[in-house]
């Protein structure tokens, strides 16, 4: 079974950007519902979906987000370097 950096990563990098750039706008303002959207958004994900059910506690549960919100950050800064620096 592949480690489940590897499997937040696969996912995030074969996102559509727009889809990418929904879940970093979200992920980065935090305002309102935006978490429960993209909680939702990316439990439409069997594999995403499994790693967050996994967490035995809301600790585990919340780290389990912030860990997908980095693998997202990090590859809308590889697809655009520019967006990020001026946001």
């Amino acid at each position: 079974m592949k480690k489940i950096d590897t499997v937040i990563k696969e996912y995030v990098v074969k996102l559509p950007y727009d889809s990418l750039k929904y879940l970093f706008d979200r992920f980065d303002e935090r305002i309102g519902p935006d978490l429960a959207e993209t909680i939702e958004f990316l439990s439409k994900n069997p594999d995403v979906d499994k790693f967050f059910a996994a967490a035995k506690n809301g600790d585990e549960f919340w780290a389990s987000v912030d860990l997908v919100a980095s693998f997202v950050e990090k590859e809308i800064m590889r697809r655009t370097p520019d967006l990020v620096s001026h946001a």
